[in-house]
């Protein structure tokens, strides 16, 4: 019974139907186990008050990227802010990273297409501009399908245009390489088809409520990155002489990678061309 619940979890139609299940399940497994362990890593965040603007509620500390965004010196001075990193990152490769601290940097570097609104956790607009989820298919044989239409004029750390190739790219290198972390993420998917520079339809295996936010959730990279990239498990984006670039690490957040010293501190530096910020403002360092 629990399994057949969580299988009807899993592939839920709609969000009412997914918290139906969602509570069946637990009452099943409520009867199954005395206690169920759940992991949650326990964090504190002290801010100086040095530094104004900084971001935090009851659903995240202030070491997130809104503060990140945000903050800015009390006194008006520009400088660099110092933040602290609990562990050391194991791992920059983002094929293989799996730790937080590891994807506290690199969530610096890399976006999905949707976002998470700080406020009410809801999807949010982030590479995509909008989105829209149907229902395709003979009755009995219905499938989901995702419309990704991304914002215009977006640009990787580089300078160079993001478009709905790169999405598709990251997509296929992921299903082709079966890349552990995000597999589960892309195993459904049927195909991947851009409709426009801007425009990309994606089509899943079966129904779900919850293959937007799989698909949607995943971070993008350039194509011409992932196209050099020959052996994922051991590829080192630190490597100055990386083929894509003067370092592997592309993306479209609104940091870019600079420097690392293991033990003592990675530096991050801003990227100009992020789409935040006010073409009259942008400055590349």
């Amino acid at each position: 019974a629990l399994d057949k619940a969580l299988f009807s979890l899993r592939y839920a139609k709609n969000r009412h139907e997914a918290e139906e299940v969602s509570v069946r399940s637990q009452k099943l497994l409520s009867g199954l186990m005395p206690s169920i362990p759940v992991y949650s890593r326990f964090s504190v965040s002290a801010v100086s008050k040095k530094w104004k603007n900084v971001f935090s509620n009851e659903k995240m500390t202030a070491d997130n990227i809104w503060t990140l965004l945000m903050a800015e010196p009390a006194d008006g001075k520009m400088r660099p802010l110092n933040m602290l990193l609990a562990e050391e990152p194991r791992n920059l490769n983002p094929f293989v990273a799996s730790s937080a601290y590891s994807w506290q940097v690199l969530g610096m570097i890399y976006e999905s297409l949707i976002g998470t609104d700080p406020f009410t956790l809801d999807d949010m607009p982030s590479l995509a501009a909008s989105w829209s989820v149907d229902t395709a298919g003979k009755v009995g044989n219905e499938h989901t399908r995702l419309l990704f239409r991304l914002k215009n004029d977006l640009k990787w750390n580089d300078g160079t245009p993001i478009t709905a190739a790169d999405v598709k790219a990251t997509f296929d290198f992921i299903r082709k390489n079966r890349i552990p972390r995000f597999f589960d993420s892309v195993k459904n998917i049927r195909s991947v088809n851009v409709t426009g520079s801007h425009e990309l339809e994606v089509e899943m295996e079966g129904t779900s409520y919850w293959y937007l936010d799989n698909v949607g959730g995943l971070p993008c990279m350039p194509a011409k990155v992932l196209h050099a990239v020959k052996d994922w498990q051991n590829w080192n984006p630190l490597d100055p002489e990386e083929k894509s670039g003067p370092y592997g690490l592309i993306g479209s957040g609104p940091f870019m990678f600079d420097e690392y010293r293991p033990g003592e501190f990675v530096m991050m530096k801003r990227n100009g061309h992020y789409r935040m910020l006010e073409k009259k403002s942008v400055k590349t360092q």
